[in-house]
Formats: structure tokens, sequence, C-alpha cells
């Protein structure tokens, strides 16, 4: 091979090696973009997840505040059965006092008739014997 054949190739051979460097730095331009550009979705991603955070400690806190006011409906609940039971019970004695008044009212009233009866015919002889 001559010299010139020689110059020729590595010319070409020169040539080949810098369009493959051409090549490699624009890989490298895209590698970076493309890093530059997670960079920047970490930071947006950083940002929401921050965001996100704050968002479920207000949650937390507001279930918190729900759990504490459905523990004292809860309780007020309880109450108010307890209250009702012991309105059931009162009304019951209610009941059953009422029976006991209405049959002594009925015992008082045949009292009643009975000494009316009494007199009338007492008033009724005494009138009878006036005359």
């Amino acid at each position: 091979m001559s010299t010139e054949d020689r110059v020729t190739d590595l010319e070409r051979s020169f040539a080949i090696l810098t369009r493959l460097l051409e090549s490699a730095s624009e890989r490298a331009d895209t590698h970076e973009s493309w890093i530059n550009q997670l960079g920047t979705a970490q930071a947006e991603t950083e940002t929401k997840l921050g965001a996100l955070v704050d968002a479920q400690i207000r949650t937390d806190d507001k279930i918190a505040l729900l759990a504490a006011a459905q523990t004292r409906s809860d309780d007020k609940i309880t109450a108010l059965a307890s209250a009702q039971m012991q309105t059931e019970a009162a009304l019951q004695q209610l009941i059953a006092q009422q029976a006991r008044t209405d049959a002594q009212l009925a015992q008082l009233i045949a009292r009643v008739d009975k000494l009316t009866d009494a007199l009338e015919r007492h008033a009724g002889d005494a009138h009878a014997h006036e005359v």
C-alpha cells in the first residue's frame, strides 16, 4: 500500500472518528437534557409530595376531630337511651298508679252512691213520718 493510500485511509478514519465523536457528543447532550428534565420532574414531584403530606396531616387532624365528635355523639346517645328507659319506667309507674287511683275512685263512687241511697231513704222515711 502506498503512502498516498495510507494517507487516504487515515483521512477516512479521521472523518469516521470525527463523525463518531460528534454523534457521541450529540448523545451526551441528549442525555444531559434528559437528566435535566428528570431533575426538574424530581423537584416537581418532591413539591407535590410535600403538598400531599401536608394534605394528609390536615386530613388526619380532621379525622381525629370527627372521631372525637363521634365519641361525644355516642355518649349523648347513650345518655338519651338511659333517659328514655327511665322515662318509660316512670310512665309504667304512672300507669299502674292511675289504675290504682281509678279502682279507688270507683270504690269511693260506689260508697257515695250507697250513702246517697241511704240518705234518700232516710229522708224519705223522715218525710213519711212527718206527713
